[in-house]
């Protein structure tokens, strides 16, 4: 049995109680046919079980790292408010002293969102994520996402507003990972917009589902690199300092545990738009 030029093992066959029966042309060959589907599933299954381990060493690197980095991570968010709060006691805080404890405090946040955007990835690429979809409202799944955003969007000086959204209308999803997307495609939104630009965001039935929408009127998207962003780790070249190239594979991922659909459209120098949907919660569950 040979796969891949490599011999995995012999298959032998023989005949009880007569010793000078022959093998027929055809025979023959069924059992060559034989021996290469056996060697075929031997070596799929040796693959198989090597990118399991793969995946589950990865799995507890990433647990082993993250659980090492939020300790010293922890104590430097909270000595920079300590400091804070000492200062302002003593009446020394000084504007300087206090943009550099933000910028700890902001620094040690975002590498706190790293670890859990690469936890998540693990997570999807193992088809492990959890979540626990309930009956939320539409209309407050949007609010609270651009609530989120909103300080963001004003520090940039970018327009960032709800457009429409439905009233009394539930959706199934787990209101923690939905905030989760929601961060992600607005963010994503906001940081390749300049200022005087808008972010819409909307929601509307359709059907069985619930449609999201988040517009910008950014530089746009090249019809070339849509194919590519909701691969991980993946940013277009003009912008690939901007992030981690995860927020668009984690949302994918997430849409997709809820059963949803996540696609982009966009024209050059015009904007994007992304969608995302939802399944309707059933009939009385609320």
């Amino acid at each position: 049995m040979i796969a891949r030029n490599e011999v995995l093992g012999v298959l032998t066959l023989a005949f009880a109680g007569d010793s000078n029966r022959q093998y027929s042309a055809a025979q023959q060959e069924l059992v060559e046919e034989l021996a290469r589907r056996a060697a075929l599933a031997v070596d799929n299954a040796s693959l198989y079980r090597r990118e399991s381990d793969a995946v589950r060493q990865r799995e507890e690197m990433l647990a082993i790292v993250s659980h090492d980095l939020k300790n010293p991570l922890g104590a430097i968010s909270l000595s920079a408010t300590l400091l804070q709060r000492e200062a302002s006691a003593s009446g020394s805080d000084d504007k300087k002293t206090r943009r550099q404890l933000e910028t700890i405090q902001r620094s040690a946040s975002r590498m706190e969102d790293l670890i859990a955007d690469l936890l998540d990835v693990g997570s999807l690429q193992a088809g492990r994520l959890a979540i626990d979809p309930r009956p939320e409202d539409a209309a407050d799944l949007v609010r609270e996402a651009v609530e989120s955003s909103e300080p963001v969007a004003r520090a940039k000086g970018i327009d960032l507003r709800v457009t429409e959204a439905p009233g009394d209308v539930a959706v199934m999803a787990d209101r923690r990972r939905m905030s989760q997307v929601f961060g992600n495609v607005i963010g994503n939104a906001i940081k390749f917009c300049r200022a005087g630009e808008r972010v819409a965001v909307s929601a509307r039935v359709v059907g069985n589902e619930v449609v999201f929408e988040v517009a910008d009127t950014g530089p746009g998207i090249r019809p070339d690199e849509i194919a590519h962003l909701f691969e991980p780790y993946w940013s277009a070249a003009r912008h690939a300092k901007r992030g981690t190239g995860l927020g668009l594979f984690i949302a994918h991922g997430m849409i997709e545990a809820h059963r949803g659909r996540i696609w982009v459209e966009s024209i050059p120098a015009k904007g994007s738009q992304v969608f995302f949907t939802l399944p309707l919660a059933p009939s009385g569950s609320r």
